[in-house]
C-alpha cells in the first residue's frame, strides 16, 4: 500500500490478525510440564560434543557418562586448552574420571600460553578472562601432576599486582580493563582472589559501597546506577559460594534476597527482570530475552528460598498463582519455537539452548515446601549454567518417570503431571522420586545417598564468626614504589603502612591522610572507594593509591532504546560522560553511527562528576543497515590515557523499513513488512516501558507506547522490502 488505508479496511487486517494463527504461540497449557519436556527430549540432538548437550545428556538419560571423551567444544570465549580444562572440570563435577580427559588436561597445562603465570585463556586479548574461574581447580591438577610452571601463590601475587596498579578490578589479567560492573568486573574477580588465596581484597566492601542501591534496593549494574542488569542470579551464586568458604558469615547477606527480591518478585511479571512473563530481559535499557539468565535465576531463587522472606512470592510465580506459571511463561516465550529454544531473541532455536531450558524446567517443575532443593553451590565460569547441576545430584528419567534430586529435609511439591502431588523427605540427602505414568502421584521415595561433600549447599543456620587478616599498603603512581603513610584502625593511631591487622572479626575502618610525604594526592583505594576512609568486613590487601593531579575525561555507557528503528523514525540514545582525573574540564562529547558523527555537544564537568547525554537520532537519510553507536570524549590538554575516551554500545542498531520487527522468530525483523509483524504489534498493543512485554522496537513511532498509530505504519508498508 503507498497510503494509509481507510479505517474499515484497517479495521478488517486486524480482525483477521485475531483469527489466523501467524505464528504467536497458543499458551500450552492442555499439555502438562512432563508432556512437553518429553517433547522437546524427542528434537535435541544431544550427541553435537558440545559440553552443554554432553552434560545435560546425561542428567536426561540420552547419554553414558563416558560421552564425555568425545567432548570437544565449550563456547566462543575458550582457546583449545582452556576448553580441554573446562571439560575435564565438568566431567569431574558429574563424577566421571578417564585417561583420555586427564591426557588432555595434561597437554593443556603443559602448553597452554602464560604471562608471567598467569594462563592465558582468552587469546584475543592475552588475558585470563575472569569468565574462566574454572581454572583455579587447574593450579591443583597441575600440583598433583608434576607440572611445575603453574603456582597459585606466583599467580595470586601476579594477579594482585595488576589488580592494585590499575585500581579496581579487570576483567582479564594481567592486563585487560573493560568496565567496572558488579558481576563481570567485581564478583568474578572476588571469586578468583577468593578460590586461589581465600581472601577477597577487599571487594565485597566495594560491591556494597558502590554499587547496593539503598533507595531502589538492588546492586545497580555499574557504580553508582540503580539499572536492572541480567546478572542477578550468577551474581548471587558467587556471593553464596563466598559466604560458604567464610564460616557462612559475611557482612550484607541478607542483600542478596533483598536484591533478587526487587529484581524477580516484587511485582510478579512486571518486576524489571522479565522481558516477558518467564523470561528475563537483557536490562531495563536492552529488552534482549535471555535463556540462560532466566535458568540461573530460578536456580538462585531455589537456593536461597529457606533464608529469604519472599517464598510466597516465589512459590506463586511457580505454580502460576501468578499466572502464568513459569514453565508455561517459557512455553509461550519468543525464546521458544514449539520444539527448540534459542538462548537470545534474535537466534534460531539449538540442541544447546533446549538443553539448558529442559533444566530450566525441570526446576520449575519442584516447588519448596517445608523442604528444598539442596542446591549445589558453585558458579565456575561467565553465566554458569552448568556446575550447580551435577548428574550425581539431578537425573530425569522421563521414560521412567522417576527423576533425582537432592534435598533439604521436609516436604516438596511437584507439578509435572496435570494436578499438583507432594512428597515428604525424612531426612537431608539425595533421592529417587517415582511418579506414576502420568506424574500425577508420588508412588516412593528413595534416599540414595547423603550430600556429597564435594559440594557446597547453603548453609540453614548461623555459624561462629570467622576472622580474618587485612594488611594496608600506600602506593604511589607517580614515585612507581610503596610508600610510607600514617594510619589508623577505628580512629586510632596504628603508625605507618604497611601494617597487618590479625585476627580481626566484624567490621572496621581503616583512615589515611589526603596526601603522601611527598604532597601527592590521594586518589582511591584498590576497592574503588574514594574517600580516605575504607571500611572492611574481610581478608585481603588494602592499598592507598596516591599520584600526581592528572587530566582524564571518558565515556563510561552507551546506551540506545531500540535494536531495530524505522528508516525516517527516531530512536534514543543516552551517553554518560565524565571527569575521572583531578581538574574541572571542559570537552566535546560526539556520538557516532558507524563513522558518522550524528551529536556533538560540549560538556563541563568539575574533577568527580558525571553527567547523562541523551540525544533523539532521527534515521532520516540512513541506509538500511546495522550502526555501531559509540561516543566519543575529545582528549583535555594534558590527558595521556585516552583508552576510556571512546565507549560502544552493547547491540547495534538496524535501520529498516517502518513496521519491520517480526518473522518467524517473533521479534526479530526480516527485511520485509507482513502480517507477522502486523500480529506482533498486536500482541504489543498497549504495552509501554513500565509495562510487562514492553518492547520498545514495536513503538515505531517513538513515543512511548505502542498503539494503532504503530500499527498504522506498519500497514502503509505492507509488503514492503528493503
Amino acid at each position: 500500500m503507498s497510503r494509509v488505508v481507510p479505517g474499515i479496511i484497517l479495521a478488517l487486517l486486524l480482525t483477521n490478525v485475531f483469527l489466523v494463527t501467524l505464528d504467536v504461540k497458543p499458551a500450552k497449557e492442555t499439555a502438562t510440564l512432563a508432556d512437553n519436556i518429553a517433547s522437546i527430549l524427542n528434537n535435541v540432538n544431544f550427541n553435537t560434543g558440545s559440553l552443554t548437550t554432553t552434560h545435560y545428556g546425561v542428567i536426561f538419560n540420552k547419554l553414558p557418562l563416558n560421552a564425555y571423551d568425545s567432548t570437544t567444544s565449550t563456547d566462543g570465549t575458550d582457546n583449545s586448552f582452556d576448553s580441554a580444562l573446562w571439560i575435564e572440570r565438568m566431567a569431574q563435577v558429574d563424577g566421571y574420571t578417564s585417561a583420555t580427559l586427564d591426557a588432555n588436561a595434561k597437554n593443556a597445562l603443559q602448553n597452554m600460553a602464560m604471562i608471567g603465570h598467569i594462563p592465558i585463556t582468552y587469546d584475543p586479548q592475552a588475558c585470563w578472562l575472569d569468565y574462566h574461574r574454572f581454572i583455579c581447580e587447574a593450579f591443583d591438577w597441575a600440583q598433583s601432576w608434576g607440572v611445575s610452571r603453574w603456582d597459585t601463590q606466583a599467580c595470586f601475587n601476579e594477579v594482585l599486582v595488576a589488580y592494585q596498579s590499575h585500581g579496581s578490578p579487570l576483567l582479564g589479567y594481567p592486563g585487560w580493563a573493560f568496565s567496572s560492573r558488579y558481576y563481570d568486573e567485581y564478583a568474578e574477580s572476588l571469586d578468583i582472589f577468593n578460590k586461589l588465596n581465600g581472601s577477597d581484597q577487599g571487594l565485597w566492601q566495594a560491591i556494597n559501597d558502590k554499587h547496593w542501591s539503598s533507595s531502589a534496593q538492588l546492586y545497580g549494574y555499574t557504580a553508582g546506577s540503580s539499572m536492572y542488569e541480567c546478572e542477578a542470579g550468577p551474581f548471587a551464586f558467587i556471593i553464596a559460594y563466598y559466604r560458604a568458604t567464610h564460616g557462612n558469615d559475611i557482612p550484607y547477606f541478607d542483600r542478596i534476597a533483598t536484591d533478587l527480591r526487587t529484581k524477580f518478585l516484587a511485582n510478579g511479571w512486571s518486576s524489571p527482570a522479565w522481558g516477558q512473563p518467564g523470561i528475563v530481559q537483557h536490562a531495563t535499557s536492552n529488552p534482549q530475552l535471555r535463556l540462560q539468565n532466566t535458568f540461573i535465576a530460578i536456580a538462585a531463587m531455589q537456593l536461597y528460598y529457606k533464608i529469604a522472606p519472599w517464598q510466597t512470592e516465589f512459590v506463586n510465580m511457580l505454580n502460576g498463582t501468578t499466572y502464568p506459571s513459569a514453565w508455561q511463561g517459557a512455553l509461550n516465550s519468543q525464546l521458544f519455537d514449539g520444539t527448540k529454544f534459542a538462548m537470545l531473541s534474535g537466534q534460531a532455536g539449538s540442541d544447546e539452548a533446549s538443553a539448558v531450558g529442559l533444566m530450566m524446567l525441570f526446576l520449575e517443575g519442584i516447588i519448596p515446601d517445608t523442604g528444598i532443593l539442596a542446591m549445589p553451590i558453585s558458579e565456575e565460569r561467565y553465566e554458569d549454567t552448568l556446575s550447580f547441576t551435577p548428574a550425581s545430584n539431578f537425573n530425569y528419567d522421563s521414560n521412567n518417570h522417576r527423576i533425582r534430586i537432592p534435598v533439604w529435609a521436609g516436604t516438596l511439591k511437584f507439578q509435572f503431571g496435570s494436578q499438583i502431588t507432594s512428597a515428604n523427605f525424612p531426612s537431608d540427602g539425595v533421592y529417587e522420586v517415582q511418579f506414576s505414568s502420568d506424574w500425577n502421584t508420588v508412588t516412593s521415595v528413595n534416599e540414595v545417598s547423603s550430600l556429597s561433600p564435594n559440594f557446597y549447599y547453603m548453609n540453614r543456620s548461623s555459624q561462629t564468626p570467622s576472622t580474618y587478616n587485612a594488611t594496608v599498603n600506600a602506593y604511589c603512581s607517580q614515585e612507581n614504589n610503596y610508600v610510607n603513610v600514617s594510619l589508623s584502625i577505628d580512629g586510632v593511631s596504628s603508625g605507618f603502612t604497611p601494617c597487618t591487622f590479625a585476627a580481626l572479626t566484624g567490621t572496621h575502618t581503616f583512615t589515611v591522610p589526603n596526601t603522601d610525604q611527598d604532597g601527592h594526592p590521594f586518589t582511591q583505594w584498590n576497592t574503588g572507594q574514594t574517600s580516605t576512609t575504607v571500611t572492611v568486613s574481610s581478608g585481603g590487601t588494602y592499598t592507598a593509591y596516591y599520584r600526581a593531579p592528572v587530566h582524564a575525561v571518558a565515556i563510561t555507557d552507551v546506551t540506545c532504546s531500540k535494536t531495530v528503528v524505522g528508516q525516517g523514525y527516531s530512536l534514543n540514545v543516552t551517553v554518560t560522560a565524565a571527569d575521572l582525573g583531578d581538574y574541572p574540564e571542559t570537552f566535546n562529547t560526539t556520538i557516532y553511527a558507524n563513522a558518522m558523527a550524528i551529536y556533538v555537544q560540549a560538556v563541563n564537568l568539575e574533577n568527580g562528576a558525571s553527567t547523562t547525554l541523551s540525544f533523539a537520532w532521527d534515521t532520516t537519510n540512513f541506509a538500511y543497515g546495522n550502526y555501531t553507536i559509540s561516543a566519543y570524549a575529545s582528549p583535555v590538554l594534558g590527558e595521556n590515557d585516552t583508552t576510556n575516551n571512546t565507549c560502544v554500545s552493547d547491540v547495534p542498531v538496524h535501520v529498516g523499513l517502518p513496521g519491520d520487527m517480526s518473522s518467524t522468530v517473533p521479534g526479530v525483523y526480516d527485511g520485509i513488512v507482513n502480517m507477522k509483524d502486523i500480529a506482533y504489534l498486536v500482541v504489543k498493543f498497549n504495552t509501554f516501558s513500565e509495562k510487562a512485554g514492553w518492547d520498545p522496537n514495536a513503538d515505531v513511532n517513538n513515543d512511548g507506547l505502542c498503539n494503532m498509530s504503530d500499527i498504522a505504519i506498519a500497514i502503509v508498508n505492507f509488503n514492503k522490502h528493503e
